[in-house]
């Protein structure tokens, strides 16, 4: 097998791991307190003018720490979005 192939296939493997899932939806969306969701959310606004976004609030896979999140993200940040 080329040293290519194998290469790109390491690289397939190490995407497909809940590592580097949780790392990569760290570095692209809010993560951390209400104020760090909040500024993060806001700056997205003021730098790009989207109006609309998704988020993936439900990285554990658990329906019960989902639905946590998903109402902490609505009585908590929602009301504090300046730039929405």
């Amino acid at each position: 097998m080329p040293a290519y192939r194998a290469n790109l296939d390491e690289e397939r493997r190490r995407r497909k791991s809940p590592a580097h899932l949780i790392d990569s939806l760290i570095d692209v969306g809010p993560v951390g307190t209400v104020d760090d969701c909040v500024a993060w959310l806001d700056e997205l606004v003021i730098r790009t003018g989207v109006k609309r976004t998704a988020l993936f609030l439900d990285v554990s896979g658990n329906h019960q720490s989902t639905t946590e999140n998903m109402t902490r993200f609505a009585q908590n940040v929602l009301p504090q979005l300046s730039a929405v």
